[in-house]
């Protein structure tokens, strides 16, 4: 099944019982990863525990097509969720992913990043139709979401912004979740607790930065 964009804040808190495989796709990786982490610290108590929690590469997948389901069906300790993270996914796994998909295996969720494709891959495609899957496509955030985010972690530290500084975040960050996040923390840490943010501490404090990030996403994109 494909989740919306207005349903994805309460799929990433909540997933559906009966959740096998959820794909995270698009072009912005910082937002892969961040709604990944998300989704895996709702399906396990402890995503670094290595008795329930299994890390593979799309690469072990596409040389080895039973790793996958191997790595699933694994009994996980004390009777615990098995959790498997797949990074750096192609439709090479594809044929992996349709066993799985085929004969899912109990107690058992796998979690696909794949920043490399689009609405027309096998993957996208397989999961879209399975009942026991999900995709979720990341995209680089418009100035609505970074502003959001913005508000957000300026809010939990009391925080004011000028509009001109907001204007001026807005519209240079967006490119990458987890650079625009870092950016903003920044900022939120120069400013301290019930501190003032002006358009001169934005410019003085992300003017480079937020240049170089362009330039970074712009090359992975390319």
């Amino acid at each position: 099944m494909k989740i919306a964009p207005r349903d994805i804040d309460t799929f990433l808190r909540s997933p559906p019982p009966g959740l096998v495989l959820a794909l995270f796709y698009g072009q912005d990786n910082g937002l892969i990863s961040e709604r990944a982490k998300s989704l895996c610290a709702a399906l396990v108590p402890d995503i670094n525990d290595p008795f329930a929690v299994t890390d593979i590469s799309g690469d072990d997948i596409a040389s080895d097509k039973a790793f996958l389901y191997d790595s699933a069906a694994t009994i996980p300790a004390m009777g615990q969720r098995r959790l498997v993270r797949v990074t750096q996914a192609s439709d090479q796994i594809a044929e992996a992913v349709k066993t799985v998909i085929e004969n899912p295996p109990e107690q058992a969720v796998i979690v696909i990043s794949a920043p490399d494709i689009n609405t027309k891959s096998k993957l996208v495609k397989m999961l879209d139709s399975a009942k026991t899957g999900a995709t979720i496509g990341c995209y680089p955030d418009q100035h609505r979401q970074i502003a959001q985010l913005a508000r957000d972690i300026f809010s939990q530290h009391h925080i004011k912004t000028d509009n001109d500084a907001m204007t001026w975040i807005t519209t240079h960050l967006g490119g990458d979740r987890l650079i625009s996040r870092s950016e903003i923390e920044k900022l939120a840490i120069m400013a301290g607790e019930n501190g003032h943010i002006t358009l001169a501490m934005v410019t003085e404090a992300l003017g480079d930065s937020a240049s170089v990030a362009a330039s970074q996403v712009i090359s992975s994109a390319a």
